[in-house]
């Protein structure tokens, strides 16, 4: 028995239990970690979907997947001590999961063109037992492989570094072609997990890393080859390897069998595909096929055996066109992903430091990518196709940035070969290359005619030119055109309903070669897999406008856009309108607009009246007497607020004003100093006056000494009359 409450917080690798026999009751401690823990259970292996057409080995593949899918599910819930003594000492598990990663069809595979598991009978995704049994079963393979890439669980349940090195290693739970083969099939979905996962494979076991450097020669060996079946050779990719003397071209490609050349292409295809998913996910791994001079071996394979099966592929009349359209996509998916695999090593050697400032050797980093770069400039074909969907000019422009000092001779050079490069190769595409190329699907049944027609561009027409219908297109279609698009992919799938083609035409910026490539491949986003497939169009509920819901006291008048589509741009002035006869102080007395009951309620206060005759002497225009609004009549009388009720009775009985008898002295002086003032007038413009005055000095008190003298004459008078 298993005591699972006696375990500490220890490395699973260091961790005894106590077990008690059951017969004799001894006890005795066993590790954590030992084959006696394993369960006997066994895991069958997978198979390919079998053939359309016959549904005794569907049945039998579906209940295959049964028992893969309860066995993983029943692996995936055991604790942590369990699991790992499961999937270490347990060789049927590790047979079943490695049957998986190498058989399961791959997104570029013609296997599962049928349209999934089912051939594509079911409506929607999911909605058939064999596409769910396929799905739950990619998942949950996917799940174990990333439970044994983790050492650390949780606080409680964890290996040790060295134990968990040691394990994956020796007992083979990865490996490098298992690593290739995982991230070929879960890097376009799962691209940051995945990272994460064998990242931490290879920092916890540098063994991988020397592995993937002596596999390295292995993989590039491939290339050799399918260049030997193809009847080429070259030295370009063979120096430093033993050469065969004898029977070198006993046969060339134009004499290769049609299902021996789509073997070749299929192999080429899944070697080209694996490795630039995996530079993609682990883009560490780029310094070994750097150093193992693969981008010269990829190059001079490209710049040689390419052309040879396109000139096939172009020129030999196939009578299976069908089998002609595979081919042709095979052959433009491997050469996009030989230029990814040779843009993913010189991007993470080269270029990625620099945007990362991850070294401070920018100048050994620059003379790097330099170096690289010249030695791909004799493989014409290989550079002009490179340059074509990753500019060599921008990653230029990226090296000066870093590197002002540049040599810009060298820089001229490099930019002179790949024009010429360009120019030999037939390419008479602008400088400014369509980014969208280098993210294009090829890897689906779908992109057979476009390929056909990209090999005769690549072939060299100077009649051929880009398609760039679908990018040019706009963002929203509608009326005819978008009828047109959907009707063409009704044709090739009449299941679909016209609502589901339209939902997924805007999903795809209605493109509808991206949108059939993703349904051949089963590839749909979410948004369009939780859709019912037969939907059909649905009717577009017009909401009504606000505008006719608006009320207001210009509507329908001749100004109102809302209403009209014109308005009469003469009737419409802009700033201030100049004064017209009589100015606004005749616009502001006419009253003639108010009749009715307005002019009676205005009538006893003055503000209209009717017409009359002028009357001599009186001023006015047309029988209306003018009246100046603006003129101040406030103080025309004198005697202002002396009537009011609220006044005091001394202010209603108001006396003239009387001048005080010590003012009046010097009156007349006063007068005849202000009769030599004027009043000067501004500019009547201005309508203001300006009075100068200076009034002359006024003594409120007398001079002391005309008071005494005064005072004096008064004491004699006074002193005389008393005697």
């Amino acid at each position: 028995m298993y005591n699972s409450a006696m375990a500490t917080i220890l490395p699973l690798d260091r961790l005894v239990v106590e077990v008690v026999d059951a017969h004799t009751g001894a006890a005795h401690r066993v590790p954590a970690l030992h084959p006696r823990w394993k369960v006997e259970r066994r895991f069958v292996a997978y198979r390919p979907l079998p053939p359309e057409g016959c549904p005794v080995a569907l049945h039998e593949w579906v209940e295959r997947l049964r028992f893969l899918t309860s066995d993983l599910d029943w692996l995936l819930k055991q604790p942590h001590p369990r699991f790992w003594s499961q999937v270490v000492f347990d060789e049927d598990l590790h047979k079943s999961l490695d049957s998986y990663v190498r058989l399961v069809p791959r997104a570029y595979d013609g296997a599962m063109d049928r349209g999934g598991a089912c051939g594509g009978k079911c409506s929607k995704q999911g909605a058939c037992e064999p596409c769910n049994l396929q799905t739950q079963l990619h998942r949950q393979v996917f799940m174990v492989y990333l439970r044994m890439s983790t050492n650390r669980e949780s606080k409680e349940c964890f290996l040790s570094t060295e134990a968990f090195a040691e394990v994956i290693y020796n007992n083979f739970l990865f490996d490098v072609p298992k690593i290739l083969d995982l991230c070929a099939l879960y890097g376009r979905g799962n691209g940051a997990l995945l990272s994460k996962m064998i990242g931490n494979i290879f920092k916890k076991q540098p063994a991988y890393l020397s592995d993937l450097e002596e596999s390295i020669p292995t993989i590039l060996q491939v290339f050799d080859m399918i260049a030997g079946k193809c009847g080429v050779t070259s030295h370009v990719w063979s120096d430093g390897f033993p050469q065969k003397l004898t029977g070198q071209a006993s046969h060339s490609t134009a004499t290769i069998p049609d299902l021996e050349l789509k073997d070749l292409l299929q192999y080429l295809c899944d070697v080209a595909t694996t490795l630039f998913a995996f530079l993609d996910v682990y883009p560490a791994a780029a310094a070994a096929f750097l150093q193992q001079d693969a981008l010269s071996r990829i190059s001079g394979f490209y710049e040689i055996v390419v052309p040879e099966m396109e000139k096939v592929l172009t020129q030999t009349n196939f009578e299976d066109k069908e089998l002609q359209d595979e081919l042709c996509r095979l052959l433009v998916t491997s050469q996009r992903r030989l230029l990814g695999v040779s843009h993913a090593v010189i991007s993470a050697c080269c270029l990625q430091p620099l945007l990362d400032a991850r070294t401070e050797q920018v100048q050994d980093v620059v003379e790097e990518y330099l170096n690289v770069v010249m030695t791909l400039l004799q493989q014409h074909r290989f550079l002009a196709d490179f340059d074509e969907l990753y500019p060599i000019a921008d990653d230029i422009s990226i090296m000066q940035q870093a590197s002002p000092s540049l040599d810009e001779t060298r820089i001229s050079y490099v930019l002179d070969a790949v024009r010429e490069a360009r120019q030999s190769a037939g390419s008479k595409r602008p400088s400014q290359h369509p980014q969208h190329m280098a993210n294009c699907d090829e890897d689906s049944p779908a992109a057979a005619k476009r390929s056909s027609i990209a090999i005769q561009n690549f072939n060299g027409s100077e009649d051929a030119e880009p398609d760039h219908e679908s990018v040019s297109r706009g963002v929203e279609l509608g009326g005819v055109e978008l009828a047109s698009l959907v009707c063409g992919i009704r044709d090739l799938f009449p299941e679909l309903g016209d609502g589901f083609i339209e939902a997924g035409l805007h999903a795809f910026n209605y493109d509808s070669e991206s949108l059939v490539s993703r349904l051949l491949d089963d590839t749909l986003p979410d948004q369009l897999k939780g859709l019912d497939r037969s939907m059909p169009k649905m009717e577009e509920n017009k909401v009504p406008s606000l505008l006719a819901e608006r009320r207001g006291v210009f509507d329908g008048d001749e100004f109102d856009v809302f209403s009209r589509d014109s308005v009469d741009l003469a009737r419409v002035h802009k700033g201030k309108r100049p004064a017209g006869p009589g100015g606004w102080r005749s616009v502001l007395a006419d009253r003639s607009g108010v009749t009715g009951p307005s002019r009676e309620r205005y009538a006893p206060y003055g503000l209209v009246c009717d017409e009359e005759e002028e009357e001599p002497g009186l001023p006015g225009a047309g029988g209306v007497r003018d009246y100046d609004d603006e003129y101040d009549d406030t103080y025309d009388t004198g005697h202002v607020c002396a009537n009011d009720g609220d006044a005091d009775d001394d202010v209603l009985a108001r006396r003239p004003f009387v001048t005080p008898r010590v003012l009046q002295t010097r009156s007349r002086e006063d007068r005849n100093v202000a009769s030599n003032y004027e009043v000067e007038e501004d500019n009547e413009d201005k309508n203001k006056s300006v009075f100068a005055q200076e009034r002359p000095r006024d003594d409120f008190v007398m001079d002391p000494a005309v008071l005494r003298e005064r005072m004096a004459a008064r004491r004699e008078t006074f002193m005389a009359n008393r005697g």
